[in-house]
């Protein structure tokens, strides 16, 4: 049992390594030495394709194969050499390795830009298109940003392919259509069933898809031509997909900014199959998923299916023309494992049947079929080398010679150039006449070809390119693409066949139009001037009727202007378009009137005799441009096989002083495409040659770009050798090819940039030079071998340019006596002339001191040898450099205040300078200051020089002054203990040295500068001492001590106060009060708010403060004491607008209210907190330019009078947001409190309001200067109505506590008076004291209305009682009596009568009437109280037991009169 178990095992072990070892087909690189002609036939019998991937180099063939076929060439015996012994190996370490290397060189390429080139007369193109361009190398086509290779080796597998055609509809939805199927019957692939035991996927059938791009892509448009590119037919050819895609990245990413790519797009609509065999491609990726994959076939399960690379159908033998096993073609295999095979029948593909049924719903008129390898281009027909003409061989060779004319892929026929492959698809899309089969083709006759990417000998990979050989080859296809959708078109080629040299005023200008689209219509030419020298031009009518490769020559009739001079440049511009509007080509071209003309030669006239001929014979033709003679390299007909001769033109050129040089002449030829050429060449020494560039040559065809298959080929000429595809110089400019016996206007132009290195040479000779290999071929095409012919040949001198006069700005100097003279070098940049530069001028070029520091425009003028000019305008910026004279200063001595006078000095463009200095002015620090003069010449130029300027000094050592006592000129400094009893002025005063100094009340620091105070000393002003400075900005340094001393005060009283000096705590100030005792004033609400007690005091700013909580609760004065720098100069407070706010004095001196009120424009009353601890007085004094009121009067009140004292804080009424304090304001008063100002009338009353027991209010009214009856600002001040019991006067109905009324006082005025009260009881008005007219006789009487009172308040105050109530008709002021004094009248009855109820107690006034009796009663009218034999005018009743009801009292007078009242009790 155990051997058995062993058995089984080792079968399974072995059937697993079977199985891993055919898990993928190998595919191996083979040398095949040399193979011979037989030994080629049996390779291609064995059913290998030497037309696609078949690799000849030095005569060796490199195959890349798989097992099977492999197994064919050994049955054949043919041997071979392995060079990659597994491919798929191989593949996977170059992907590894080399792939990251690629993507990243293709990020870096990105980043490039294209390059461009013209011809001389080609100035500048708006509308290109690539059959146009005139570069001598072919465009390097910039990398689309888009364009991605592959995960597969740089080829992309099927799904990136999809995604790609999904991103590009995504990023240009309206130039590309969404990727759709191009089958009309919705027809599939065959997919994958096989999967060799699991190893491999299967899949469905795909979709093979198309896009359209085009300028409306999800529309067909039918009067747009369509053109046709398929891909990967055969999917091991990576280039035939990778091609594809980069051209469509390109046409879409340039669409935006190429005209010429956008008037492609706009008109045409070309048709994308990039991948037309999808199963082959995903088998590739499964068997060689790195790349290398050999699968070219599809997928056909019934043929050679299996785990191998041979598998299915040759879709590209499978269409139905040529196809089949007729020995007549010969191009395809029935052996199922063949790369050949052909399939059961014609179209037996579901791909074939796709892209067969989508050609026919389409009406394409060029396609390219894309292939790989081998660098060549056959076209029809490929399947049958003996089948009939198609009579479509001059297009395609025309058609072939635009698609290689930089990459120059050999074309033609099979075999000459590939081997024959019947039932292909170029062949099926032309048709032709019917085959064996008796097919003819599509029946379309589309003009298709099938391009093979990739250098033959195996230099860029063969059928797998690296990823940088992927986009190297996409780049050589590009033009190749968009010839093919040029030419599906209405498409012309334009030709200027115009000499560089116009010697008349009127002519003709001849263009050549070539017609090379697919598709007929008519072309119009439209000519219009450029340049201002063109009178007129007549562009040729529209062109009609034409054929397919017809070339005309076109007039355009112009009219030069009569003042035009030689050399002058002649520029217009030529648009092309087709009677569909699209604009194929628009250009200007430049030509030159008169222009000096090196060399003519008309053979009509000299023949050959400006020429010498060397290696053989040139002549002449009557087959001319122009006249009746050309010269040729063959004047007897076809040129000689094998020749290399030479026609030297005898005259060398001069271009040593020449801008240029256009070399033009007349050519047509006809030469053995990819092998002959003719060249026209330039030398400075007769030996070495150099070809020239010119807008028709191209660059000569390679090895790698030449692979010609003869072998069995139909053409009796002789085979091409190794030396005739290596016979053009590679790398060097060619004419080849056949010009189909058309003119063109050869322009070869030399100029620094084209041809450069005979650019200014003095000895240019110049020859033609034909060469040819070994045989000609005709291959099919109408050729003659006609070899070269040129005629009226001219070297023309292009007229120098005016040279070009660059300017720079510059910088310059007067020199020491003040002028400058500016040179050509100080303001040229290096001018330029393509000849010579004979003279540079500037003007003007002279400036002087009046030109200093200032920018001058001075033109630079450039001349050349040609006598042309050309200017510029440089900007020069001149500047003095020479420093004004230094002068010596001599000291000033001065006391207290120096001002200097400005010293001078000159300067060579200033003149006199007066010295300005950074000092401010005037000095007044002790001691010597230096002062730095400065005297800028206001160039940029500045000396400084020193003045001493020297202010006298005064010392207190504690006992004398050293300079006598300081007076107003001195500066004062005390350095010892001093107390000063007198008023003291200097300049400055400086306290040090630990001195101690005092000024005692009553006297004043009068200091015009600045106070300072060193450390450890101290300066202290006693109460009423002051300082006061001049100075407006404040330089004080060091503490002083302000005491302030309040007028008597109670315990619970506040005071408003305002810090004199800066940095003073409120708190520090009355350590005493509690701290929630400390207030500012909220002016939006009229209310003083509380304040954090560690704040300072802020300048200007009123706070309210309670008295110490230990002061005494009988009226008490209280010393304050401020310490901090003194304040001085001017303050502005930003205060709220329109209402009241709290301010204060900020200065250690008094100011003058006066000065305030006006500085400020203040226009109501300035109030002063003096309220003591009783809540019946009012709590503020009042002040206007008026006068002052106190509180409450009496004798205990103060009176504001005009000066505002240190520390006091105030109400003020702004007009502004903003409130002054300035040092104009301050005063050197000493009294306790006010003084009094008499500058102005003032005619006073102060009226006192009081109780029995209390002072209320003080009011005031003055008869003044500038007063009236109405309300004037700065004079009345209002009741603040701080208080609800107050006696004011009234004015337009507004309580006033101050009224000033008009002079001249006269003794008929009445004044108003308002009184109210919140509580009854009796009153007083009596009068505080009077000033002016009203000290003297003048009497004030009061009249009480409501009593019909009249009272002499000189004499008494006036009692009254009063019930609770504003009454503002009771009271007026008089100065006459009407009635007899002392006999007053008293009025009895309700209104005079006054009864409140006083807690209880019933009070009683009757004014001036004695009551006799009063008696109560309840509402029911009993008795309730009775008083008798009052005898008096008050009474109060109390304890007579009533309850709370409504009283009835009854009062009867001495005089028997009776007054009934109603009172609540």
């Amino acid at each position: 049992m155990k051997k058995n178990y062993l058995l089984v095992f080792i079968t399974i072990l072995l059937f697993n390594q079977f199985s891993f070892a055919q898990h993928n087909p190998i595919a191996k690189r083979i040398l095949i030495t040399k193979p011979s002609p037989s030994q080629l036939l049996q390779i291609k019998n064995a059913g290998i394709d030497l037309g696609c991937g078949a690799i000849f180099h030095e005569e060796n063939l490199t195959l890349e194969l798989g097992s099977q076929e492999l197994k064919s060439l050994e049955k054949a015996k043919i041997n071979y050499t392995v060079l990659i012994k597994d491919l798929k190996s191989y593949y996977e370490k170059i992907t590894k390795k080399e792939l990251p290397k690629a993507k990243k060189e293709l990020e870096e390429q990105k980043k490039l830009a294209k390059n461009n080139a013209r011809s001389l007369s080609t100035k500048s193109t708006t509308i290109n298109n690539f059959i146009q361009y005139e570069g001598c190398t072919e465009v390097d086509w910039a990398v689309p940003q888009n364009f991605e290779l592959g995960s597969m080796a740089g080829c992309l597998t099927y799904d990136e392919v999809l995604s790609q055609l999904d991103l590009m509809r995504a990023k240009y939805p309206n130039l590309i259509s969404v990727k759709a199927n191009a089958s009309p019957t919705n027809q599939v692939t065959h997919g994958n069933a096989f999967t060799n035991s699991g190893a491999y996927n299967t899949w469905s059938g795909q979709t093979i898809y198309y896009v359209r791009i085009s300028d409306n892509p999800d529309s067909f448009e039918a009067n747009e031509p369509e053109s046709l590119y398929s891909g990967m037919t055969h999917s091991r050819e990576v280039s035939s997909l990778m091609n594809i895609m980069y051209y469509m990245w390109y046409v879409l990413e340039n669409y935006s900014t190429d005209p010429g790519i956008k008037n492609l797009v706009d008109n045409h609509q070309m048709y994308f199959i990039p991948v037309v065999n999808p199963d082959g491609l995903k088998w590739n990726e499964q068997i060689a998923p790195s790349g290398g994959g050999l699968q070219r076939k599809n997928l056909n399960p019934s043929a050679n299916t299996g785990n191998n690379d041979a598998r299915g159908v040759d879709l590209n033998r499978n269409f139905n023309y040529f196809w089949g096993a007729s020995p007549l073609y010969n191009g395809s295999s029935g052996t199922t494992s063949n790369q050949t095979y052909r399939g059961t029948s014609a179209a037996s593909e579901p791909e074939t049947r796709i892209i067969r049924d989508f050609s026919l719903t389409r009406n394409f008129k060029t396609a390219l079929n894309h292939h790989a390898t081998s660098n060549l281009m056959p076209h029809s027909y490929n399947g049958y080398p003996a089948a009939p003409p198609s009579g479509r061989e001059n297009e395609y060779a025309k058609f072939c010679q635009d698609l290689t004319r930089f990459n120059r892929y050999i074309y033609g026929e099979a075999p000459d150039v590939l081997t024959v492959a019947n039932g292909d698809l170029s062949d099926w899309m032309l048709g032709g006449v019917a085959d064996v089969n008796g097919s003819t083709g599509s029946g379309k006759q589309v003009l298709a070809l099938s391009p093979e990417h990739g250098a033959p000998d195996g230099s860029e990979g063969g059928f797998w390119p690296t990823g940088q050989q992927i986009t190297d080859i996409a780049k050589r296809g590009m033009r190749m693409n968009f010839v093919n959708a040029y030419y599906s078109g209405k498409f012309t080629q334009f030709h200027d066949q115009n000499s560089t040299e116009i010697s008349t005023k009127t002519g003709d200008l001849k263009f050549g139009l070539e017609y090379l689209g697919q598709t007929l219509g008519n072309i119009t030419l439209t000519v219009t001037p450029v340049s201002s020298n063109i009178t007129s031009i007549t562009s040729p009518p529209t062109q009609t009727g034409w054929t397919k490769l017809e070339q005309r020559t076109v007039n355009a009739a112009y009219v030069l202007n009569e003042d035009i001079k030689d050399n002058e440049i002649i520029e217009f511009k030529i648009s092309l378009t087709n009677d569909d509007g699209y604009v194929m080509y628009e250009t200007n071209i430049i030509k030159y009137f008169n222009p000096t003309v090196f060399i003519t030669d008309n053979p009509d006239v000299s023949g050959i005799t400006n020429w010498t001929s060397s290696g053989g014979a040139w002549g002449t033709t009557t087959d001319s441009f122009s006249g009746t003679a050309a010269i040729t390299d063959s004047p007897a007909g076809a040129y000689a096989n094998n020749t290399n001769k030479t026609l030297r033109l005898n005259t060398p050129v001069n271009l040593a002083n020449s801008a240029g040089a256009v070399v033009q002449f007349y050519a047509k030829w006809d030469l053995e495409r990819n092998f002959d050429y003719a060249q026209f060449q330039a030398s400075v020494d007769g030996t070495n040659w150099v070809s020239l560039c010119g807008k028709y040559t191209k660059p000569a065809s390679s090895l790698n770009t030449n692979r010609y298959n003869s072998a069995s080929s139909t053409n009796t000429s002789p085979t091409k050798t190794f030396a005739d595809r290596s016979n053009q110089p590679t790398g060097q400019l060619v004419y080849e090819g056949d010009t189909m016996d058309k003119w063109v206007m050869e322009e070869i132009y030399i100029s620094p940039t084209e041809n450069s290195s005979f650019f200014g040479q003095s000895n240019v000779q110049f020859r033609f030079l034909l060469d040819s290999d070994s045989s000609n071929r005709a291959d099919g095409y109408s050729t003659t071998f006609d070899g070269f012919v040129f005629d009226d040949f001219k070297i023309i001198k292009i007229p120098s340019a005016p040279p070009v006069a660059i300017c720079k700005p510059a910088t310059l100097s007067l020199n020491s006596s003040g002028s400058l003279t500016v040179l050509p070098s100080d303001v040229d940049n290096n001018s330029t002339d393509d000849v010579g530069i004979t003279s540079i001028t500037v003007s003007p070029n002279t400036f002087d001191c009046t030109h200093a520091d200032t920018t001058q425009n001075v033109t630079l003028t450039v001349t050349d040898a040609d006598g042309q000019t050309s200017t510029c305008i440089a900007t020069v910026t001149i500047i003095d450099v020479t420093p004004p004279v230094t002068p010596t200063l001599a000291n000033i001595t001065g006391q207290c205040s120096v001002t200097p006078i400005a010293p001078t000095t000159t300067d060579v463009c200033a003149g006199t300078i007066i010295g300005t200095t950074t000092t401010v002015f005037p000095i007044t620090t002790p001691g010597t200051t230096v002062v730095t003069w400065s005297f800028d010449d206001g160039n940029g130029q500045i000396v400084t020089a020193n003045q001493n300027i020297i202010i006298g000094t005064t010392t207190w050592d504690g006992t004398t002054w050293s300079n006598s006592e300081p007076v107003s000129g001195m500066n004062a400094v005390i350095s010892g203990n001093l107390i000063i009893n007198s008023n003291l002025t200097a300049c400055s005063l400086s306290v040090n040295n630990n001195a101690v100094v005092t000024v005692n009340s009553g006297f004043n620091l009068n200091i015009a500068g600045d106070v300072s105070v060193a450390s450890g000393s101290s300066l202290t002003f006693e109460s009423n001492a002051n300082l006061i400075q001049s100075k407006n900005t404040n330089g004080n340094t060091g503490n002083i001590i302000v005491k302030r001393k309040t007028s008597p005060l109670m315990l619970l009283d506040y005071v408003l106060w305002s810090a004199p000096v800066s940095g003073q705590q409120l708190q520090l100030f009355s350590p005493s009060t509690l701290s929630n005792r400390f207030y500012t004033y909220n002016p939006s609400t009229n209310f003083y708010s509380g304040i954090a007690s560690t704040n300072n005091f802020a300048t200007g700013t009123g706070y309210l403060i309670r008295m110490p909580n230990n002061h005494p609760t009988t009226p008490t004065i209280w010393e304050g004491q401020f310490q901090g720098v003194p304040n001085n100069g001017n303050y502005n407070l930003t205060v709220t607008n329109n209402t009241y706010n709290a301010i204060g004095n900020p200065y250690p001196s008094t100011i003058n209210a006066n000065t305030f009120i006006s500085t400020n424009n203040i226009t109501e009353a300035l109030y002063f907190w003096r309220k003591t601890n009783n809540a019946l007085s009012t709590s503020y004094a009042t002040y206007t330019l008026a006068g002052g009121t106190a509180n409450a009067g009496g004798l205990s009140s103060i009176v504001p009078n005009g000066v505002i004292q240190v520390g006091q804080g105030f109400i003020a009424k702004a007009t502004s947001n903003t409130i002054s304090f300035t040092n104009a304001m301050r005063l050197g008063n000493n009294e306790d409190q006010f003084f009094r100002t008499k500058n102005i009338e003032r005619n006073r009353i102060w009226l006192n309001l009081s109780t029995p027991t209390s002072q209320i209010n003080q009011m005031l009214i003055a008869y003044m200067t500038s007063a009236t009856a109405g309300i004037d600002a700065t004079i009345d001040g209002k009741y603040i109505n701080d208080n609800p019991i107050a006696l004011n006067s009234l004015i337009e109905n507004q309580e006033f506590i101050i009224q000033g009324r008009g002079l001249p006082f006269v003794d008929t005025d009445i004044v108003p008076l308002t009184f109210k009260t919140n509580v009854s009881g009796n009153f007083n008005i009596a009068i505080d004291h009077v000033d002016g007219l009203f000290a003297n006789q003048q009497d004030i009487f009061l009249m009480d209305k409501l009593n019909d009172a009249i009272h002499d308040l000189k004499k008494s105050e006036y009692p009254f009682s009063s019930a609770i109530g504003t009454f503002n008709n009771r009271f007026e002021l008089m100065y006459k009596n009407s009635k007899t004094l002392g006999i007053e009248t008293p009025i009895f009855n309700e209104n005079t009568i006054l009864i409140f109820n006083n807690q209880g107690v019933i009070d009683i006034n009757s004014g001036s009437t004695v009551m006799k009796n009063v008696t109560i009663f309840d509402i029911r009218g009993r008795i309730i109280f009775e008083q008798k034999e009052v005898n008096a005018t008050k009474t109060s009743i109390k304890d007579f037991g009533a309850a709370e009801q409504t009283l009835i009292i009854k009062i009867t007078s001495d005089q028997n009169e009776v007054v009934t009242k109603k009172v609540v009790y």
